[in-house]
């Protein structure tokens, strides 16, 4: 009959699992419990475990021991067994557990002699988050120079993500370079013995995670813990016990979640404390409530999360958190879920996860921290054999890139050289604030010159009466001089020939000259501007000139003077008035006795 075993080992606890022929796990009750402390007691007569041994290290007897994975840390001590030898310390967790096994096997109507079966005995153990791997891998080599071969030991929380990915609760398919999951990290959050656990994995086949964070004190709700000091507090003080809070904290921490979110205003409990002390105290709510309102660490177990986090350098979408289900702090756990988006609250019980030591040999082998030699080696020579013959026709594959070779040739370096006015006689846009040259006016319109230099404006166009000068000859054109005779007089270029055939007025250029709006004196000639018959279309209200009639209808003027008036054409030839209408005229009353109207 084949027989599985699994022992789960924390720094204070072992439990033991079991499975026949492959069936599912159960546990072992070992003391009538299924957590058995990890005490031990050994004065070369006796060797107990579990609670008796836990009770007689209580009570300060000697040869008692606790805390395995910090006595290792003196390779030099030792302990007294059975046999009237001392023994090395590190052998104190492979005795205990095969003294587990014994008992196992006497349930199981196992005959075997255990010292017999080492060999082939299929032992597992599966490491808490409170063991480094550094304490790992020195029971790896303890174990195996015990005669345990077949000896494998793994990490809980890569069982756990494997487990959730297996079963598809997380990580839904591989990746293109076939990495198991669709994460690229794994953040699990454990709470043992009211310290939080934090392991951050970058992949599912780390057997260890890349980063570990302990949080002493912060596994549980912060009100829990102050329940728990109130219980210790009064149970200590009424009983005179020489227990301290430190020591009783962690077992009174579970009595204390119970209480946690009670209706009651207060309630009676009755505490047992390690030494055997007991006493039935009374809670009140309201005093615990108002301790845990001033508290200031009620974040630090989130904090801590969040520390994780920022050190492994992954997004929020990224990365998913696997909250184990020893973390009961509801506060806490809320925290979480508002912060990340994949969060997976796991439920799953142990006997479950270890079920991939039956259906998933692959994980199992990957986890393991044994080194195990290569066994697949010697069946690779068998398939080689007929291989010879398939590489003829790969022969002429290694010729097919040959013709990419010449490729990078055909790339050839292009100078560039910069564009100057020496070496191109266009660029002669030129910017009148910075001197900058453009190939273009449209790249010269769009520049946006930030110089502060003064654009210079050429003062071509002085008055004579009043010394002003003006940058335009529109501008001058508008100039009203106080002075009543004479006109101003235009300094104008040799070159600027262009002259009106009415007022003798020159101009720089033939469009100024069209456009300009010429207001001969009496008696002068009426004629058209030389050469320019069409400019005779004028608005009525802007005085803009235009080439046809048609430009002008189209004219959309926005002008507000008023359309000048017809001239006056009837004067009185007694006072000398003119009336624009003769209708006005008629309706003019002269003090000359008769009045006549000048055709």
């Amino acid at each position: 009959m084949s027989c599985e075993i699994v022992v789960n080992i924390s720094r204070s606890n072992l439990q033991v699992f079991y499975s026949q022929n492959n069936n599912d796990y159960k546990p072992f009750i070992y003391q009538k419990s299924e957590n058995i402390p990890l005490y031990v007691f050994s004065d070369g007569n006796n060797f107990d475990i579990g609670a008796s041994a836990k009770l007689k290290f209580q009570n300060h007897f000697t040869n008692s021991f606790s805390n395995y994975f910090d006595l290792i840390k003196d390779t030099e001590s030792t302990f007294p067994f059975l046999d009237g030898e001392d023994k090395k310390i590190s052998f104190l967790l492979i005795y205990t557990i095969e003294k587990i096994i014994k008992e196992l096997f006497k349930a199981l109507l196992i005959s075997d002699n255990l010292s017999d079966i080492r060999d082939d005995l299929n032992l597992n153990l599966v490491f808490s988050s409170d063991i480094s791997d550094v304490e790992i891998n020195f029971l790896v080599n303890v174990f195996k120079d015990f005669g345990y071969n077949k000896c494998k030991c793994l990490y809980y929380s890569y069982l756990i993500l494997n487990y959730l990915d297996d079963n598809r609760k997380i990580g839904a398919f591989k990746d293109n370079n076939s990495n198991m999951g669709s994460f690229n990290g794994y953040v699990v959050i454990d709470a043992i013995e009211n310290n939080l656990q934090i392991d951050f994995f970058d992949s599912l086949n780390k057997k260890s995670p890349n980063l570990h964070v302990e949080g002493f004190g912060l596994a549980s709700d912060p009100k829990v813990k102050i329940i728990a000091k109130e219980m210790f507090k009064q149970a200590a003080d009424a009983t005179d016990s020489l227990t301290t809070e430190e020591t009783e904290l962690p077992h009174l921490i579970p009595l204390a979640q119970k209480y946690a979110n009670t209706t009651k205003a207060e309630f009676r409990v009755e505490v047992i404390l390690t030494d055997g002390k007991s006493k039935k105290v009374k809670i009140k709510m309201r005093s615990i409530n108002d301790k845990a309102s001033y508290l200031s660490n009620f974040t630090k177990d989130f904090d801590l999360v969040k520390t994780v986090v920022k050190r492994s350098k992954i997004g929020n979408t990224d990365l998913a958190l696997v909250i184990k289900n020893s973390v009961t702090s509801e506060n806490f756990i809320n925290n979480l879920k508002s912060t990340y988006n994949n969060i997976y609250h796991s439920n799953d019980e142990f006997v479950d996860v270890i079920e991939l030591f039956i259906k998933n040999e692959k994980v199992i082998n990957i986890g393991d921290f044994v080194p195990r030699p290569s066994t697949p080696e010697p069946t690779k020579p068998e398939p080689t054999k007929p291989e010879p013959t398939k590489p003829e026709p790969t022969k002429p594959e290694p010729t097919k890139p040959e013709p990419t070779k010449p490729e990078p040739t055909k790339t050839k370096p292009t100078i560039l050289t910069p564009i100057t006015p020496a070496n191109n006689p266009r660029l002669v846009h030129k910017c009148s604030k910075c001197d900058k040259v453009f190939p273009t006016s449209r790249i010269l319109d769009s520049h946006n010159c930030k110089s502060t230099r003064p654009i210079p404006k050429p003062i071509n166009y002085p008055c004579d009466k009043c010394s002003k000068t003006f940058p335009t000859l529109r501008i001058f054109d508008k100039h009203k001089c106080s002075s009543k005779s004479g006109g101003p007089k235009p300094v104008v270029k040799p070159s600027q020939v262009h002259s009106c055939s009415k007022c003798k007025k020159t101009f720089p250029t033939s469009r100024i000259l069209d456009n300009h709006k010429c207001s001969p004196k009496a008696g002068g000639s009426k004629s058209k501007p030389s050469g320019k018959p069409s400019q005779v279309h004028k608005c009525s209200k802007c005085d803009k000139v235009f080439p046809t009639s048609r430009i002008l209808d189209s004219h959309n003027c926005k002008s507000t003077r008023a359309i000048p008036k017809k001239p006056t054409n009837y004067p009185c030839d007694k006072c000398s008035k003119t009336f624009p209408t003769l209708r006005i005229f008629d309706k003019h009353k002269c003090s000359a006795s008769k009045k006549t109207v000048k055709n």
